[in-house]
């Protein structure tokens, strides 16, 4: 009948091996995870700037933007008042001059 010592040593060190080796595959994963989630966090932070704009959808508010929005509309707003005013009178002139010519 043969001795068969030699194989449960083999097995034994393939064992070893095969822990090892899955211990190692469990870290990666777990670096993976982990880098997989530090960059949706960034992703995330970066995308949710400052806003002082709340039609915008911005998580994060901001006064001084909210101000310089506000500065901008204003700016706006009295460039079209402007605008207006000129064409009025602009209308008025060619209305006068229409007046004249009847």
């Amino acid at each position: 009948m043969p001795h068969l010592n030699h194989k449960p040593t083999f097995e034994v060190a393939n064992l070893f091996l095969t822990t090892n080796t899955i211990a190692a595959m469990s870290i990666n994963i777990i670096r993976l995870t982990t880098l997989t989630c530090a960059a949706g966090a960034t992703l995330l932070l970066t995308s949710c700037a400052t806003t002082g704009d709340p039609s915008t959808g911005g998580i994060f508010w901001s006064e001084r933007k909210a101000q310089g929005r506000l500065a901008e509309r204003q700016d706006k707003l009295e460039h079209i008042e402007r605008h207006t005013s000129k064409t009025e009178r602009k209308s008025v002139e060619t209305q006068r001059k229409i007046d004249q010519l009847q």
